[in-house]
């Protein structure tokens, strides 16, 4: 035997050829062929190359590998068909996207065939005039992406109205069943079956942009005089001074472009001065109405007054002291009940030419809240105590009143002139669109209670109807209405003016 096979534990080879080399190696000399020692080398891996021996017994010589299953050649087929299909519906998707996505992000298989018109339910609709059939539930956006039609994409404009980029507008224009649908919700509005829709060019769209604004202009008070009627030096001008316009601060927008750099004008508000229009009324068509006022209230006679009115079925203006609320509450509340009008005469009857402009607003404030605490009554309206009041007296308001109402019949019941007096003083030169001055407070008013009764006769038998200073204004059409209004505040976006008009 030799050597390489004698020393340690022989393990006989599984190998047939490893069999025949040790074979061979027994019936020849201990001189080895070439070509044993060859065929030994290449089968036993464990044999040294000088000497042909094993380098251990415990190693067993590798097996020639077996032959591959035939499942196993099967399996290889399959997966590289399987690779082959995956590729060509890649190369698929790709196509389709090219095709029919025109640039945008993948589309899935579904997406491709709803393109397409295949798979899937479709509808028919009326685009452009034509009948087309689209997949069911498609938006304005899809069917624009299916169809294609031949519109202009709208530009980039520059907040100066420069083109930045042409086509990079909104992409069209859609209207569907007659309404035009925004570009914005083109992507989430449903074409219903039978429908009509419409593409045209898009709409130019403007860059981003910031934006401050800056004042352009401030209000003055203007003070005017209606045609016809006549300056007084002393008293109020008019029978009524209102305000006839708000003041509004001048303004624009100046926007910057976000892409530009460039700057230019947005939104522009015009400025206006405040008006204060002095004006006599003058009912339209001269219908016969007459205002009856009581001033100086509310006093103990304030219920008796009402009384008087309610037997003659007349409304009335009460003009109140503030101070004097609180504690004829209950009268106010019934003068408000009655549907008469009522407004400020002045917390403490000042005269208003005097005061500051913190006074005047104190004046003018504290007298409305007390009325509408204790007859939850909104009013803006005053008579300025002894009928005083001017251009600087607006001014300084703040724009905390809105109407002045003076009068042109004094009864001068103050001065106690006797019933007939009073009567004669309140009847005297009847025109449409008197106003009567009265007093419920301030001294001994029972001259009064008297005169009244004889004063309403006398008026009604000439067919004049009493109505409340609000209502007589409104009877005058060259008046706006809104200015005829007992309670008229300052709008939010109005503004005081803080001088007066050269």
């Amino acid at each position: 035997m030799p050597d390489f096979c004698a020393r340690g534990t022989l393990h006989k080879p599984s190998v047939p050829t490893w069999s025949a080399l040790v074979y061979y190696s027994r019936t020849r000399s201990i001189k080895r062929s070439r070509l044993v020692y060859d065929m030994a080398a290449e089968q036993n891996p464990y044999m040294t190359e000088r000497t042909g021996r094993r380098r251990g017994a415990h190693f067993a010589p590798q097996p020639t590998p077996a032959p591959e299953p035939p499942k196993k050649r099967r399996l290889k087929r399959i997966l590289v068909i399987l690779l082959a299909l995956v590729l060509l519906a890649a190369g698929g998707c790709f196509v389709g996207w090219r095709v029919l996505g025109h640039g945008e992000a993948l589309p899935g298989v579904s997406e491709i065939l709803s393109r397409l018109g295949i798979g899937g339910r479709t509808v028919a609709i009326a685009l452009d005039g034509e009948e087309v059939r689209i997949p069911v539930d498609s938006t304005v956006q899809e069917v624009f992406d299916l169809q294609q039609p031949a519109v202009t994409p709208g530009d980039l404009l520059s907040v100066s109205g420069g083109v930045l980029g042409e086509g990079k507008g909104e992409a069209f224009a859609a209207v569907l069943d007659g309404r035009e649908v925004p570009f914005a919700e083109a992507g989430s509005t449903i074409v219903p079956e039978g429908a009509t829709l419409s593409f045209s060019d898009g709409a130019d769209i403007t860059e981003d942009y910031t934006s401050e604004t800056v004042t352009t202009s401030t209000p003055k008070l203007v003070r005017q005089v209606s045609e016809g009627t006549v300056e007084s030096d002393l008293m109020q001008t008019g029978t009524v001074q209102y305000i006839y316009q708000w003041g509004k601060q001048g303004s624009k927008e100046v926007r910057t472009g976000s892409v530009s750099g460039e700057t230019a004008d947005g939104e522009v508000v015009e400025g206006q001065d405040c008006i204060i229009m002095c004006q006599d009324i003058r009912p339209d068509d001269d219908e016969k109405l007459v205002a009856l006022t009581f001033d100086d209230g509310p006093t103990t006679y304030t219920e008796q007054y009402l009384q008087i009115l309610d037997r003659y079925d007349v409304k009335a203006t009460f003009n109140l002291i503030g101070e004097q609320v609180e504690d004829h509450a209950e009268a106010v509340r019934a003068t408000c009940a009655a549907d008469n009008q009522v407004a400020s005469h002045g917390w403490n009857h000042p005269n208003l030419i005097t005061l500051g402009e913190d006074d005047l607003r104190a004046q003018l404030t504290d007298t409305f809240d007390v009325i509408k605490r204790a007859a939850d009554y909104d009013t803006s309206t005053i008579r300025a105590p002894y009928g005083i009041i001017d251009i600087d007296v607006w001014l300084r308001s703040g724009g905390r009143m809105s109407l002045s109402v003076c009068w042109t019949h004094d009864s001068e019941d103050w001065k106690l002139p006797g019933v007939d007096t009073i009567v004669s003083n309140c009847t005297g030169t009847m025109a449409p669109g008197s106003v009567i001055l009265m007093h419920d407070g301030g001294g001994d008013r029972d001259q009064n209670l008297e005169a009244l009764p004889r004063i309403i006769e006398a008026w009604q038998a000439a067919g004049y109807r009493f109505v409340t200073v609000e209502e007589l204004m409104a009877s005058d059409s060259s008046i706006p209405s809104e200015c005829a209004a007992t309670y008229r505040p300052m709008p939010e976006d109005a503004t005081w003016p803080t001088e007066k008009a050269e």
